[in-house]
């Protein structure tokens, strides 16, 4: 997946490589003690290697290109302000690299809850986090090759069990485990704080 945006506006996560679980493996108490994120407008910016993402931020989210998106955070929400859905819960776990647990409901309030995972390596070290490199925590190496489309790994990581084409986390440790590794199995992302809201 080479976009969080694309995860959490449209994934329905099924055949898909991220490590998710039914039920939250983070709580507020592993986020207390570690600077938070700024809440206001951010940008989401995918990083491939095709150039540099430009954009003027100045500007209301609406003329950005495809390539940023624009994300309102709260203490306890997120949501992608150019698309009509419902803001979805996190916890900003402390820790090296810091993990983002975001609830997700990929039928829009109808199906069953998940929680997805991201490592970042977010800054500044004191005050509150106004920038990040962030990536999805991932099951394993991603599969490929011949009967292998969707990515889903062969060798899930120690704490990951596949069910129904869906990898799950075990446990919070089996989510730190995995967020290192992952970080060299897809292009990252920058999340950037623009402006108060």
């Amino acid at each position: 997946m080479r976009a969080l945006f694309v995860l959490l506006a449209a994934l329905t996560l099924t055949a898909c490589n991220a490590a998710v679980s039914e039920k939250p493996l983070f709580s507020a108490r592993d986020a207390r003690g570690a600077p938070p994120l700024k809440p206001g407008l951010w940008a989401m910016i995918e990083v491939t290697g095709e150039g540099e993402c430009v954009f003027d931020a100045a500007h209301p989210p609406k003329p950005w290109p495809g390539c940023a998106k624009p994300l309102k955070i709260t203490a306890t929400t997120l949501n992608d302000v150019s698309e009509e859905k419902p803001p979805m819960a996190y916890i900003f776990a402390k820790g090296s690299p810091r993990i983002l647990q975001v609830r997700f409901d990929p039928d829009g309030g109808d199906g069953k809850v998940i929680y997805v995972y991201l490592g970042l390596d977010a800054g500044p070290a004191r005050g509150p986090v106004t920038q990040a490199t962030a990536w999805l925590v991932q099951c394993g190496p991603p599969g490929g090759g011949e009967g292998h489309s969707t990515g889903l790994t062969d060798h899930p990581l120690p704490g990951m069990s596949v069910r129904d084409q869906t990898c799950y986390a075990a446990s919070a440790r089996a989510i730190r485990g995995a967020a290192g590794p992952s970080r060299d199995w897809d292009h990252p992302l920058r999340l950037v704080w623009v402006a108060d809201l």
